[in-house]
């Protein structure tokens, strides 16, 4: 008897362990279907906006950390080239839905028809709470998202490329 909870234990462990590594994965996945169908709402949903702004401000101010790694030659152009048109709202305002699905399929040949997933070439987490995705080959300019677990889901809170 006491072997047969220590089985049930076991296997509901390891079936809660595969769930939870499979969760952000079916996250990614939801991310990718709401880019293909257009679905705005759902699109705002997996991603925290707010947060992607609040991540690309903090890699403009060299002082405070932020989870935005290593970013190309482009994005600094982007950067500047707003920043220089716009003032210093330019992330406020460049950064929005619409900029967050053009970075997503960047990469995708057929664009939002086929969405992003093919072009997935990383993603794992970065610890328990954080999740990384890299769109596109890490030989050319691949797109970076990151993930973290926040009340119950994975929102998107970095982009960057």
């Amino acid at each position: 008897r006491h072997c047969h909870r220590m089985k049930y234990f076991a296997v509901t462990a390891f079936l809660g362990l595969l769930a939870y590594l499979a969760w952000p994965f079916y996250h990614v996945w939801q991310l990718n279907q709401a880019v293909v169908a257009g679905d705005r709402a759902s699109l705002s949903r997996l991603v925290d906006l707010p947060r992607v702004k609040i991540e690309i401000n903090k890699k403009l101010n060299k002082e405070v950390d932020s989870v935005v790694g290593e970013v190309s030659s482009s994005f600094v152009r982007w950067l500047q080239e707003g920043i220089h048109r716009l003032g210093n709202d330019a992330v406020e305002r460049l950064v929005t839905l619409d900029w967050v699905e053009a970075q997503l399929l960047a990469g995708s040949p057929a664009g939002r028809q086929e969405g992003f997933l093919a072009q997935v070439s990383y993603a794992f987490f970065d610890g328990l709470d954080r999740f990384r995705v890299r769109i596109g080959d890490p030989a050319d300019t691949p797109v970076h998202i990151h993930m973290r677990l926040q009340g119950g889901h994975w929102p998107v809170i970095a982009v960057y490329h």
